[in-house]
């Protein structure tokens, strides 16, 4: 991506690659068992383990690529974003699936604190209207809130749902004025945004 001059690079894990309803079946690789060996002295293949240290064994290891990606990015002067909210949508009915798997901690408060960045991205913000209304209110906030303490920008994805679009013959989408509204709305409602 930096070879062929991208202003910048944004990490994204939070989507749909991982909906997975038995991510908790995969991280046994061998990389991954030598290392909970070398820690704990259990090995995971045969014998019970802890999934809390299973998990950070692998957030660790994610971490360090975030880490080795901020080098990179900075040794060419390019900014690194990276996504950081599917966490809260967890903690929701129907989101379980499309936001992070299972099998690592999610150390984004740390990649924050660590300066492994520049800036974090919001892919789900509180909108005001339709099955998103008010989730994740706390964890924009305290994100926010992180990320300006560090220095960090914060950006989001305006996510505009067009559930009624026409298509023609021709493939090409016919909007309504309603339709043109609500886009108008959701783009005025993120741009009046104090925090991003």
């Amino acid at each position: 991506l930096l070879d062929h001059g991208f202003d910048g690079i944004d990490l994204r894990i939070d989507n749909h690659s991982t909906w997975l309803i038995d991510s908790q079946e995969y991280g046994f690789n061998e990389p991954v068992v030598a290392a909970y060996k070398e820690r704990y002295g259990i090995d995971i293949l045969n014998e019970e383990f802890d999934l809390a240290h299973w998990r950070a064994i692998q957030g660790d290891s994610y971490t360090q690529f975030v880490k080795e990606a901020r080098e990179l990015t900075r040794r060419n002067k390019r900014p690194l974003h990276i996504h950081v909210n599917g966490v809260w949508a967890n903690a929701t009915p129907g989101f379980d699936l499309n936001n992070l798997p299972k099998n690592f901690e999610w150390q984004w408060k740390r990649w924050i604190a660590n300066d492994l960045c520049d800036g974090i991205h919001l892919k789900l913000l509180p909108w005001p209207w339709g099955g998103y209304r008010g989730r994740g209110q706390d964890f924009a906030v305290n994100a926010i809130e992180l990320a300006h303490r560090y220095g960090k920008s914060v950006s989001a994805d305006a996510r505009i749902q067009m559930d009624k679009l026409v298509t023609t013959e021709k493939g090409a989408v016919e909007l309504t004025a309603d339709d043109v509204n609500q886009v108008i709305d959701s783009l005025s409602w993120a741009w009046r945004s104090k925090a991003i």
